[in-house]
């Protein structure tokens, strides 16, 4: 369908709630009406009744899902990743990469660069997120300590190089030796830098701050927490006018600490990420990834043997729900943190995270209980919550320990 009209008693706008109707041409949204009598002639018609239609999810931290894995040399995994992620609510990402040996994550810069510009389907890849290798090994996570690097302006350019122009957000620990320089490095070139995996007391990170650190990465997981004499990164980020990642699943952040970033932040400074790996939305057992084991529990989570996080095994619109279903925020303001910030933040607000005129018809159909009926991609419809079609990757098997 080149042209099409979808119609609802309630769409999410910029400006709050209303009934209307949406026209769909060449992909983007060309013109839009109010009201229950909203029309267009012209093109195939669907009507969603009293379902809600809001912005695509936009999910700026994401390391695979559905056996899908960003950390690939072959292009066609990340083609399978945008496939797979309508099924979830995602229509745009930021692949992210994660632990891997220098000339591995080389590898895996270009392949994300090539699959971007080959692209032919599914949610929207954005720009490449490079979580890694500069972080701190107190705070490494499921990060492996072999692949953490110091961090040299000359390894940066290594990997600005090999990804091909398309990376757009470095995570880093701002206390690291070198780290100064390759945080200003980067600003320079209007490359977004979070602080990562960091063991920064307040002082540390808040220079950081001052160098052009804008983000907190997955805020309260794996950086300093608060200390009532030393209020940590953490402290430093809510304090702070930098916008803050969070993982919403209610594995990683407890529901209240969720709470308290937003009274703290605001709305308008959070943004929802997955944080998923690979294994997010395949069976539970444990998988053999690369030299680790990772454990999928009956309940969703992964972790390492030890009990580590490891990622995370939900995803944008499990969070997207538990703000609004446990936490009682508003379907503006859950929009706003999924769709709307992801995009300002990623720089692509002119064209996404929001329904208005020009911009992508990147479109989520849910009903009453928030569950997923349809994802629009760019204009075509992605994903159809009845349709019988698999999208895992059936080679992921091959990690399950029997």
């Amino acid at each position: 369908m080149e042209t099409w009209w979808i119609k609802s008693e309630r769409i999410v706008f910029p400006d709050g709630i209303s009934s209307g109707a949406i026209l769909i041409n060449d992909g983007k949204i060309q013109a839009i009406r109010r009201g229950m009598d909203a029309t267009f002639s012209g093109g195939e018609r669907v009507d969603v009744g009293d379902r809600w239609i809001l912005p695509g999810l936009i999910d700026m931290h994401i390391h695979g899902s559905g056996g899908w894995s960003v950390g690939s040399s072959d292009p066609q995994e990340l083609q399978g990743l945008a496939d797979y992620l309508p099924s979830v609510g995602v229509t745009a990402f930021q692949p992210t990469t994660s632990g891997a040996m220098f000339e591995e994550l080389l590898a895996y810069l270009g392949a994300i660069g090539t699959a971007m510009d080959q692209q032919k389907s599914g949610a929207r890849m954005i720009g490449i997120h490079m979580e890694g290798t500069f972080l701190n090994p107190k705070k490494k996570g499921a990060f492996p300590t072999e692949v953490l690097l110091k961090p040299t302006i000359e390894r940066m350019q290594a990997f600005l190089d090999a990804g091909q122009g398309k990376i757009q957000h470095v995570s880093m620990a701002p206390e690291l030796e070198g780290a100064e320089a390759v945080i200003r490095f980067l600003r320079d070139q209007k490359i977004l830098v979070a602080g990562a995996h960091t063991d920064a007391n307040y002082e540390e990170t808040m220079r950081g701050i001052e160098w052009g650190v804008g983000l907190s990465n997955h805020t309260c997981n794996a950086q300093r927490s608060i200390h009532h004499r030393d209020p940590g990164a953490l402290g430093a980020y809510l304090l702070s006018d930098v916008d803050c990642e969070l993982i919403s699943d209610f594995v990683h952040v407890h529901p209240q600490m969720m709470e308290m970033i937003r009274r703290l932040k605001g709305i308008g400074k959070i943004a929802l990420i997955s944080d998923a790996i690979m294994a997010a939305g395949v069976a539970p057992g444990r998988y053999a990834l690369g030299n680790r084991a990772i454990l999928i529990g009956e309940g969703g989570g992964s972790t390492l043997p030890d009990g580590t996080i490891a990622g995370s095994t939900g995803n944008m619109l499990l969070g997207f729900q538990n703000w609004v279903k446990v936490l009682g925020v508003t379907m503006e303001e859950a929009s706003m943190m999924a769709s709307k910030n992801p995009a300002r933040i990623t720089e692509v607000l002119e064209r996404k995270g929001t329904i208005e005129i020009g911009k992508d018809a990147d479109l989520l159909v849910l009903d009453s209980e928030l569950s997923l009926e349809m994802t629009v991609c760019e204009g075509k419809v992605a994903y159809r919550g009845d349709e019988k079609k698999d999208r895992t990757n059936p080679a992921f098997l091959k990690y399950l320990v029997k």
